[in-house]
């Protein structure tokens, strides 16, 4: 007779409880781990911008005015609007950019228009564009500069603490989106487009 025979076995079978975990459990604690995983990246790259109240039947935003405290009003024959929405309210400024190609894009001083724009108590800014200025293909790319300080602030691994915003809602995982995700055909006299900041 073999000797095998009479050795006593494991409590938990032939491979023992260490041999059954990794036979069982192991693959479960993985799969586990690779759907929470999925779950997190799915809501991160799919999540909504954050919501305001902003009532599109009234204008709340603050106009520009002229030395007098006349409202510049720009004519809508000639000029698009731009409505930045999802600032947070505090003194800062959202910080707007449009680009007219893939070599001046992310670099605001070759940008066909930079400005800085005052948030009203809703969050939102207003960027008037006078479309006959601009090229037929167009980028936008926005940021709340919370403490005013002309930049766009980040944490010690480079993700902006500030929240921003491109045209397209384009937005990468890893670095800025490219300006093939972010361009749009320019808008035409009189329409308004809105860009969401997060």
């Amino acid at each position: 007779m073999s000797k095998e025979l009479f050795e006593p076995l494991s409590a938990y079978g032939e491979l023992g409880w260490k041999g059954r975990w990794h036979e069982n459990h192991g693959n479960w604690i993985l799969l586990f781990s690779g759907l929470v995983c999925l779950i997190g990246f799915v809501l991160i790259t799919f999540r909504d911008p954050v919501k305001t109240s902003v009532s599109p039947g009234k204008p709340t935003f603050k106009l520009p005015v002229d030395e007098a405290g006349q409202i510049i009003i720009p004519p809508p024959e000639t000029t698009a609007v731009i409505r930045i929405l999802g600032a947070n309210i505090t003194d800062g400024v959202i910080r707007a950019a449009v680009y007219e190609s893939a070599e001046t894009f992310q670099n605001p001083e070759l940008a066909a228009v930079s400005e800085s724009l005052e948030v009203n108590e809703e969050g939102l800014a207003i960027l008037p564009l006078t479309v006959a200025e601009l090229k037929e293909k167009i980028a936008i790319a926005a940021y709340y500069d919370a403490n005013n300080d002309g930049t766009l602030n980040r944490n010690l691994l480079g993700i902006p603490t500030e929240p921003y915003g491109f045209s397209n809602r384009a937005r990468n995982m890893i670095g800025p989106p490219k300006f093939e995700d972010a361009v749009f055909d320019r808008p035409d006299p009189g329409t308004v487009v809105d860009l969401l900041i997060w």
